[in-house]
């Protein structure tokens, strides 16, 4: 369902002239707070190490890039395009992996993919 609907709502964000850091900010905190509630549901801790705040900083950098990418495209791409485009972006990769060794298959991965 998020992959069908977010590039409508990118596109939208960009016609309404909503800056991409804003977006990405926004977004970015939403997923960081949901996933620090529902770690601390799960664990009871709500302690959280220096090396994974790190670790998190760190990944929430390098996703945010292709992200800030695909809000950038969204406003010059109509938005059946975009999905299309995002939803077959992991079998690409995957392929990918494949065809370079960095990935073996393996029943799971395909049986998800498929």
């Amino acid at each position: 369902m998020f992959w069908g609907m977010s590039p409508s709502l990118y596109k939208h964000l960009v016609e309404v002239g909503m800056p991409l850091s804003h977006t990405i900010a926004v977004t970015g905190l939403g997923v960081g707070i949901a996933m620090y509630v529902i770690a601390g549901l799960r664990s009871g801790s709500w302690h959280i190490p220096l090396q994974l705040s790190v670790y998190g900083a760190v990944c929430a950098f390098l996703m945010n890039i292709p992200f800030a990418i695909n809000l950038f495209l969204a406003g010059h791409v109509p938005p059946t395009e975009l999905a299309i485009v995002i939803t077959l972006s992991p079998f690409m990769n995957y392929l990918l992996a494949l065809a370079t060794g960095w990935e073996h298959a393996s029943p799971r991965r395909l049986l998800a993919i498929a």
